[in-house]
């Protein structure tokens, strides 16, 4: 298992050296990019080859990286999300021309794996209550434009009416395909599931998970350890699963990084025995 840190936790800065220092000052190694602008700017060239060098200066690695789901951090917090679930073929093909802007750039990183979201709450008066064609389309558009850089796609479960564990499961069997499978959100699954469970239902279909703790009632992003997710459990049902890929802190920050990042330290180094 690869342990590693999302840069979600920086999401309203521009992901540049001070960061890049500050994740290897608290000893990750491994991240995952938040491929969301302006925090990543992956439409210049120079932007994403300046990562590139900052990464391999520092000795990091990103094994990992988010699709985004809006075109702009300001976008997010209006809570103008897109969504490659959605009936309105203008915005579904606005955020999958995005998402293949992102899937180009991994390359540079040497990156394999892309985290995807199937749909968002909010959306529902857009996106219908069933699993939506448009979503299918979508995963096989993107699974078609993947094999030209072997990218394994892992479609993320969240708290909403097609984006459940089985739900994602029943989708990624649908199509028995080595380049689909799942990012299971323990945090995301806190809110409407057991994540102990859920992995042992995904077990097999994992490619990526993200970690953070709540408090079983709403999203929180709180580092592991100040919720209510049982973490021992976690930790032994992934090693019974033997589960081998990133495990990525997908965290918050709620006014002090060095706390939040001291805090997630002392949860790898206590649930995981690893010393950072």
């Amino acid at each position: 298992m690869r342990i590693g840190l999302s840069t979600h936790l920086f999401v309203h800065e521009t992901l540049c050296p001070l960061w890049i220092r500050k994740i290897k000052e608290y000893g990750f190694r491994f991240i995952e990019i938040w491929g969301m602008r302006p925090h990543f700017d992956y439409k210049k060239n120079s932007a994403v080859s300046m990562l590139k060098d900052f990464l391999d200066k520092e000795g990091i690695r990103a094994i990992s990286l988010h699709a985004p789901f809006y075109l702009h951090v300001k976008d997010a917090k209006e809570r103008k999300w897109l969504s490659i679930s959605s009936k309105e073929e203008k915005e579904r093909k606005k955020i999958m021309k995005e998402i293949k802007e992102v899937m180009d750039v991994m390359r540079v990183f040497e990156t394999d794996v892309i985290a995807i979201h199937c749909g968002l709450k909010v959306n529902r008066e857009a996106e219908g209550d069933g699993i939506p064609k448009a979503l299918y389309n979508s995963i096989e558009e993107l699974m078609d434009y993947s094999m030209k850089s072997n990218i394994k796609i892992a479609l993320e479960n969240a708290p909403n009416q097609y984006s459940t564990t089985l739900k994602i499961l029943d989708i990624v069997k649908k199509y028995h395909s080595k380049s689909l499978g799942m990012c299971l959100d323990l945090g995301h699954a806190n809110v409407s599931e057991d994540p102990v469970k859920a992995i042992k239902k995904a077990s097999g279909h994992i490619f990526s998970i993200h970690a953070s703790d709540n408090d079983g009632t709403e999203d929180s992003h709180l580092s592991p350890f100040q919720g209510k997710i049982k973490w021992k459990s976690v930790r032994d049902t992934l090693f019974y699963e033997e589960y081998d890929g990133p495990f990525m802190l997908e965290l918050r920050n709620y006014g002090d990084y060095d706390e939040v990042l001291s805090q997630t330290r002392d949860f790898v180094q206590k649930c995981f025995r690893i010393n950072l």
